[in-house]
C-alpha cells in the first residue's frame, strides 16, 4: 500500500466494503522539504490569511542548522505567522486537554495552522483546530498542516488526539491533519529513542488486533473490521527488515517506517478508533503515564512503554490461548466487573490521587465497561461450549504477531521487551502493578480485564509475562 495515494487507497478501501475514507488531502514526502516549503506555502495562499505556527521550545537541528530557526525563516518570508510556543524551555508541554482548548482560543478565524514537532505539538494542535472549528461556517474554518520532526507516533495521519483528562489519557475523536509534509533529511537526524518509540508504537499491531477481536466474540465491540489489517499487513510484514536498515542507520527506511506509520494513522481513522493498533499494551502505557505523572517522576517515551507492552501482552496471550479451560471461561462469566474495579480503583490509586478526582475519572469510565461485561456473559459461557474446538483459539493466533518476529525487530532497534526495562516506574513494584491494574484506566475492553475475571493477574503469572530481571 501506497500512504501517499490517498486516491488510490480509498478507491481500495470502497472496495473492500468499508464505509470509512481517508480525509488527508495530501502527504509531502522530500529529502529537503525545505527547499519545497516556499512553494508549497505559496500555493497554500500563507501571504493572504493569518497562519498559527505551534511547536515547543525543544531544540531541533537540521544538518549544521537550527530546525526551528530556519523553518521560521522561511514561514516569515512567506507572510506574517503568529508563533505559540507550549510548555517552556525547562519544562516541556503535555498532550492535556486544557492545553488544547486554550490554544483553540488562540486560532484566527480560516487561518492556518502549522505543527512544527512531534506527537504532543502534533495532537494538541489537531485537536485545537478541531475544537476551533465546532460550528463555524465553512468560510471560517481553519486547515490544518502537520511537520513531523521525528517518526514517533500514528498522530500525523489520524482523525483522534490523545489527551489527558483529569490526570487520565483519553482518545478523543478529533481532526486528520489536512496536508502532512515529511522532511527526511530532519526525520534521520532525530535523537534516536524518537525513532525506536516509533517502531515500538507500529509493533502494537502484533496484539491489538487479537484484543479487539476477543472484544468483538463476546459482543462488547460490535465494530471489528478485518479491513484495516489488510491495509497495513504489507508493512507488518516489512518491519524485521526495516528494523534492521533503521539500526544500519539507513535513509530509504525512514520513509518506510514513516509511510508505516501514516498508513497506521489511517487504519484507525477509517474505523473511528485505535483499536487496530492499540489494546492492553496501549492501557499499560496510560497507566504508567498516570502514575508517574502523578508522582512527579518523568515520563518514558510513548513507543517504548507500548513495545515493552507487546511484549507482556504476547506472553500472557499465549498462555490463556494454550492454557485456559472452559470451566474457567464459565465461572469468570458470574463475575461482577465493576463491584470489583470499584474496590480496586478506590484502594490501589489512593495514594497517587489523595483529591479523588483521577479515581472519579477512572470509575466514570470504566462503569459503561462492566455493564458490556455484564451483556456478554452469555456470549462467554457460548464462547467456552466451543473452546475445545481450538477455533476460538486458533483465531486468536492468528491476530498475534509470533514472540520470535518481534523478538528479531527489538533486537536491531534495541526496543524494551519487559516493562521492568523501563527507565522511569512509579515505585519499585510498579512493572508488575501496570499488569495487574492497568485495565481500570481505560473503557476499552483488553485481555487484562478478562484475565482480571479469570483470576490469573496473581504474582506467578504476572512475573512469568514480565521476563527475567
Amino acid at each position: 500500500m501506497n500512504a501517499l495515494d490517498i486516491t488510490g487507497l480509498n478507491g481500495w478501501l470502497a472496495a473492500q466494503g468499508s464505509g470509512g475514507r481517508i480525509a488527508v488531502k495530501q502527504v509531502v514526502v522530500e529529502e529537503d522539504l525545505f527547499g519545497r516549503l516556499p512553494a508549497l506555502l505559496a500555493w497554500q495562499k500563507a501571504a493572504e490569511r493569518p497562519v498559527v505556527v505551534v511547536m515547543d521550545h525543544t531544540p531541533m537541528r537540521r544538518g549544521r542548522a537550527d530546525a526551528k530557526g530556519e523553518f521560521l525563516r522561511i514561514i516569515g518570508e512567506a507572510g506574517r505567522a503568529q508563533v505559540v510556543r507550549v510548555g517552556t524551555a525547562g519544562e516541556p508541554a503535555h498532550a492535556e486537554l486544557a492545553i488544547a482548548e486554550d490554544l483553540a482560543r488562540q486560532l484566527p478565524a480560516g487561518c492556518q495552522v502549522i505543527s512544527f514537532g512531534s506527537g504532543t505539538v502534533t495532537d494538541l494542535a489537531k485537536h485545537a483546530r478541531f475544537l476551533a472549528d465546532q460550528n463555524r461556517p465553512e468560510s471560517e474554518r481553519r486547515t490544518f498542516v502537520c511537520i513531523p520532526t521525528a517518526c514517533t507516533v500514528t498522530a500525523f495521519s489520524s482523525a483522534l488526539a490523545v489527551l489527558g483528562v483529569a490526570g487520565v489519557k483519553r482518545t478523543i475523536p478529533s481532526q486528520n491533519p489536512d496536508y502532512t509534509w515529511v522532511d527526511l533529511g530532519m526525520l534521520a537526524e532525530a535523537p534516536s529513542p524518537l525513532t525506536r518509540a516509533g517502531v515500538g508504537d507500529l509493533l502494537t499491531r502484533g496484539v491489538a488486533y487479537a484484543d479487539w477481536y476477543l472484544s468483538s466474540l463476546l459482543g462488547i465491540d460490535e465494530s471489528y473490521s478485518d479491513v484495516p489489517r489488510r491495509l497495513l499487513a504489507d508493512h507488518e510484514a516489512r518491519l524485521p527488515a526495516m528494523a534492521v536498515a533503521l539500526g544500519r542507520g539507513e535513509r530509504g527506511a525512514f520513509r518506510t517506517l514513516m509511510e508505516a506509520l501514516l498508513l497506521a494513522g489511517y487504519a484507525m481513522s477509517v474505523v473511528g478508533q485505535t483499536t487496530p493498533i492499540s489494546g492492553w499494551e496501549h492501557v499499560m502505557s496510560h497507566y504508567l503515564d498516570l502514575c508517574n505523572g502523578a508522582r512527579h517522576k518523568p515520563l518514558n517515551l510513548h513507543g517504548l512503554q507500548v513495545a515493552a507492552g507487546t511484549f507482556v501482552a504476547t506472553r500472557a496471550y499465549n498462555d490463556f490461548v494454550g492454557g485456559a479451560t472452559a470451566a474457567e471461561l464459565v465461572a469468570a462469566a458470574d463475575v461482577d466487573l465493576g463491584e470489583r474495579a470499584g474496590a480496586q480503583i478506590g484502594k490501589h490509586f489512593a495514594a497517587v490521587d489523595p483529591g479523588g478526582e483521577i479515581r472519579a475519572e477512572l470509575l466514570r469510565d470504566y462503569l459503561p465497561k462492566a455493564e458490556r461485561w455484564r451483556d456478554a456473559a452469555t456470549r462467554l459461557r457460548r464462547l467456552a461450549g466451543d473452546w475445545s474446538s481450538g477455533r476460538v483459539q486458533k483465531e486468536l493466533a492468528e491476530r498475534l504477531m509470533p514472540l520470535e518476529r518481534m523478538d528479531a525487530i527489538a533486537i536491531a532497534m534495541d526496543l524494551p521487551r519487559s516493562l521492568r526495562e523501563m527507565e522511569s516506574l512509579p515505585c519499585p513494584a510498579g512493572a508488575a502493578e501496570t499488569v495487574r491494574y492497568c485495565h481500570l484506566v481505560r473503557q476499552r475492553f483488553t485481555l487484562g480485564d478478562l484475565l482480571s475475571a479469570l483470576g490469573w493477574l496473581g504474582t506467578r503469572r504476572v512475573d512469568r509475562w514480565l521476563g527475567a530481571d
